[in-house]
């Protein structure tokens, strides 16, 4: 998970029973370190197979970042919920959008 650029990208897979997972983007615009309030990017939902696995992306091109925080460094983590409990979370990454 992680991005370059302009377009801050991620991608979970996740083996074992079958489940519905929700992945969320936070970003902290303009703090790399993560210690500010994020916004809120939206989720992806997952649904698993029989045996379990799955396996997503979710990219964002440049016309969907919004000018005012392009040029900048920020902070993201992702956040996979199921059913609205938080199992997993990656650490803070700075990601710099240009």
């Amino acid at each position: 998970m992680g991005g370059s650029g302009s377009q801050p990208k991620g991608r979970v897979t996740k083996t074992g029973q079958f489940a519905r997972y929700s992945v969320r983007l936070l970003a902290y615009p303009f703090d790399g370190t993560c210690s500010v309030a994020p916004s809120d990017f939206g989720f992806t939902a997952l649904e698993t197979n029989r045996a379990g696995n799955v396996r997503t992306d979710r990219f964002f091109t440049p016309d969907q970042v919004p000018a005012e925080i392009r040029n900048a460094n920020h902070g993201v983590r992702w956040v996979v919920t199921l059913n609205g409990v938080v199992v997993y979370q990656t650490g803070c990454e700075a990601v710099a959008l240009e």
